[in-house]
Parts: structure tokens; C-alpha cells; sequence
């Protein structure tokens, strides 16, 4: 059962129900996935845990932090051409959009600096080798 209190949570703070939800839908759908794989594991609920908040960066990375990576792009461009206010969906791209969602970029970014994680570790295509992966590095951070 993934921890409430992860990190997941402090990602997600602030970014909206949409966001948030989509975030969170993917996260709880890897987690499916690696369950069906770590059940043959003998793993103590910290590796567990680090495994969970991993795939929590990763699904934000994937959910977040590239479609706004671009979309903020996207507006300051626009900007430049004195279009202010594009709608896409329910969320209106301008200033405040960038202010809102710069915060949580920033705190992702200050995470993976934090741990030395390269942005690119965040792949989840495939479970097994994530996880594997994940495990390959606690037991560096252990040495």
C-alpha cells in the first residue's frame, strides 16, 4: 500500500484537480504494475518506499513537467507577439499559469539535484528495469 504521506503528495500540492488527478491515476497504475513484479522480491518497506516515491517523480516528469516545459515556451512566445490568454482545455496559458506551475518545477528539479537523479533515470517504460534500477541505487547510496 503506497505511503499517504509521500512524495507524491508534496509534487502534486498546488497543481490543481486535473493535474493532480492525471498525476496520481498514472502513479497508481505503475504501482499495479510493480507489484506484479516485486512480489518475488524480498524487499523491506524503506526500499518499498523509495521504489513508490521514485515512480511518483517519474510520473510527474512524464505528466508535468514536459507538457509544461513546453507550454511555457509556448507562452512566453506568444507573448512576445502581445497574445495574452490562450485557453487550452480548462486552464488558461499566461503569467499566472507560469507563476502557479514554476513553483512545483522547481521543487521537482531541487529533488532530483538533492538525490544526483538525471531526469532521464525517470523512465518508466519499462517497470522491471525501473525498478531494478532503483534498486541498483540504494545500494550505492548504501555504500
Amino acid at each position: 500500500m503506497p505511503n499517504p504521506n509521500n512524495i507524491l503528495n508534496a509534487l502534486t500540492y498546488g497543481l490543481g484537480s486535473e493535474l493532480g488527478k492525471a498525476v496520481r491515476v498514472e502513479y497508481y497504475k505503475s504501482l499495479d504494475r510493480l507489484k506484479q513484479f516485486i512480489a518475488s522480491f524480498k524487499l523491506d518497506q524503506r526500499k518499498i518506499d523509495l521504489i513508490e516515491d521514485m515512480i511518483a517523480l517519474a510520473c510527474f516528469r512524464d505528466i508535468v513537467l514536459f507538457p509544461v516545459e513546453g507550454s511555457i515556451g509556448f507562452i512566453r512566445r506568444i507573448n512576445s507577439f502581445d497574445v495574452h490568454g490562450v485557453k487550452m482545455g480548462t486552464y488558461t496559458l499566461d503569467k499566472n499559469y507560469i507563476k502557479d506551475i514554476d513553483g512545483a518545477v522547481r521543487h521537482f528539479y531541487a529533488i532530483l539535484s538533492e538525490f544526483s537523479i538525471d531526469p532521464d533515470f525517470l523512465d518508466l517504460a519499462d517497470i522491471k528495469l525501473f525498478a531494478v534500477s532503483v534498486l541498483k541505487m540504494i545500494e550505492a547510496w548504501e555504500e
